[in-house]
C-alpha cells in the first residue's frame, strides 16, 4: 500500500547501549590469537550484511587478560574509522564476538527496533557519516558520540521486518551478481597468468625499472578529487560518492596526470592487499597522500596498458602480502613503506607479447565493466526503493498487521 507518514526518528544512543573493544598484544599471539577461539571482528570484516566468520580469532586468555568484550549474537557493528571507504561500515553478528577498537557495538533495545532493520538504514545511509569525520584530517574517523547521536527513522516493528524481509530479496539479487561478477574476474586473472606463461621469457622486473614514484604536490589549484573504483579506475570524488567529501585545501594532495596510477592501501572484502588503478579519465586529479602514486616511464621496457591489466588484476597480491607489517592491519589500512613497494616485481614478456595480451583482455574487461553496470544499477533501484519505503511514500502490511485486519 502507499501513503505518506512520519516515523518516529531516534538517537542510536537513546535506543542503543554502544560499546567498543580492544587488540589483544600482538607480542602474545600464541596465548591470545588462535585458529579455534572466538571470532574477532575487524573493519576489514565488516560486510554490510552478516558476520558469519572473521579473518582471525582469539582465546579465553584474550577476553579474560585483554578485556576483550564478547557481544552477542544481533549486535550491530559500525566501522568508526579506517579512511573514508571504510567509515559507516556495517555488519550484524550471527553469533557472539569481540571486536577491535575500531568499531562501534550497538546493542539495540529489540522491543523498540529490528537490529537488521536498523543495518539496513546505516548501509542506506553511509553518506551521512561523512558529515561527522573531521574533513581537514588525513585518516578522517567518526567517535562513539557521532554513532550515539546518529538519527534512525523507526517504523513499527512489524513493519520494520517486512522492510528488512523485502530488501533483503534486493540483497540477494545483489549478492548473486556480484558472485557472478568475481567468478569471472578470478578467471580473468588466471587467463592473465596463462598469457603470461605461453609468451615465454617473462622476466620478473622490479617496478621500481618502468614506473617512478609521484611526489609532484597540487600546485595549479586543481579541484577535482579522484578516488578509486572497482570498475573505472580513478573517478571523481564528487560524482563517486555524489557529495565533495574532500578537505577544502587541496594544495597537500599529489596531482596525477591522465595515465597515472595510483594505489589505495585500505583493505577491503573484495581487495585484501588494496587496490591499484589508473587514472582514464581526466587530464588531471589529485587524490590523498594516502595513496602511493606512481608514473608509467619506460614504453621500451613496459606496455601501459599490459600493466593496468596486470596491477588491476590483484596479481601482485601475494608479494603484499610479504611486505605488510605485523598488525598493520587492524584498522583496514596497510602499513606498507613505498620503498618496499617498488621493489616489488612484475614478470614482463617481450613487449609485442605484451601488447597482444593487453589486446585479448580488452574485450574481457569490458565484459566486467557491463555487469559491473548492472550490479550499480541494482544497487541504485534498491536504494531509490529504500528510500520511499523509509519516508513511508511506500507503505508495507505484515502478516502480524493483516491477521488483525
Amino acid at each position: 500500500m502507499s501513503g505518506s507518514v512520519r516515523f518516529d526518528v531516534r538517537r542510536i544512543g537513546d535506543i542503543a547501549v554502544i560499546g567498543s573493544g580492544t587488540t589483544p598484544a600482538r607480542a602474545k599471539a600464541s596465548r591470545y590469537f588462535s585458529e579455534a577461539g572466538h571470532a574477532w571482528v575487524k573493519t576489514g570484516d565488516l560486510n554490510n550484511s552478516v558476520i558469519l566468520t572473521t579473518n582471525e580469532k582469539i582465546t579465553d586468555a584474550a577476553v579474560y587478560e585483554a578485556n576483550c568484550t564478547l557481544y552477542p549474537a544481533g549486535t550491530l557493528l559500525v566501522a568508526m574509522y579506517g579512511g573514508y571507504k571504510q567509515i559507516g561500515r556495517t555488519g550484524l553478528l550471527a553469533s557472539p564476538a569481540a571486536v577491535n577498537q575500531a568499531i562501534s557495538a550497538v546493542q539495540l533495545d529489540i522491543a523498540i527496533a529490528v537490529p537488521a532493520f536498523v543495518q539496513q538504514y546505516l548501509n542506506h545511509a553511509v553518506e551521512d557519516w561523512k558529515r561527522f569525520a573531521a574533513s581537514s584530517r588525513k585518516d578522517p574517523n567518526i567517535t562513539r558520540s557521532d554513532v550515539q547521536g546518529f538519527r534512525v527513522p523507526l517504523p513499527p516493528l512489524s513493519e520494520q521486518r517486512k522492510i528488512v524481509e523485502i530488501l533483503r530479496s534486493w540483497d540477494d539479487a545483489i549478492e548473486k551478481a556480484e558472485r557472478h561478477r568475481h567468478h569471472k574476474g578470478e578467471r580473468n586473472r588466471s587467463l592473465i597468468t596463462r598469457l603470461i606463461a605461453a609468451g615465454h621469457d617473462a622476466h620478473s622486473t622490479p617496478l621500481a625499472r618502468f614506473v617512478r614514484p609521484i611526489t609532484a604536490k597540487n600546485t595549479i589549484s586543481e579541484t577535482r578529487v579522484l578516488t578509486s573504483s572497482a570498475a573505472r579506475g580513478l573517478v571523481d570524488q564528487r560524482a563517486y560518492f555524489k557529495k565533495g567529501i574532500a578537505s577544502v585545501d587541496l594544495s597537500g594532495y599529489y596531482l596525477l596526470e591522465r595515465g597515472d596510477f595510483a594505489y589505495n592501501r585500505s583493505s577491503s572484502i573484495n581487495s585484501p592487499f588494496g587496490a591499484i588503478r589508473r587514472l582514464n579519465e581526466y587530464s588531471h586529479g589529485v587524490i590523498s597522500t594516502l595513496y602511493i602514486c606512481f608514473r608509467h616511464t619506460n614504453d621500451e621496457l613496459a606496455d601501459a596498458d599490459f600493466l593496468d591489466h596486470l596491477l588491476r588484476s590483484g596479481y601482485l597480491d601475494r608479494q603484499l602480502a610479504l611486505i605488510t607489517h605485523e598488525g598493520a592491519r587492524n584498522h583496514g589500512l596497510l602499513n606498507i613503506a613505498k620503498d618496499d613497494f617498488f621493489e616489488l616485481t612484475a614478470p614482463l614478456p617481450p613487449i609485442r607479447v605484451q601488447r597482444q595480451i593487453a589486446s585479448a583482455l580488452d574485450e574481457r574487461a569490458r565484459e566486467l565493466a557491463l555487469l559491473d553496470r548492472e550490479i550499480e544499477l541494482l544497487r541504485t533501484q534498491k536504494r531509490g526503493l529504500m528510500q520511499k519505503l523509509l519516508t513511508g511514500e511506500i507503505r508495507v502490511n505484515s502478516n502480524e498487521e493483516a491477521g488483525n485486519d
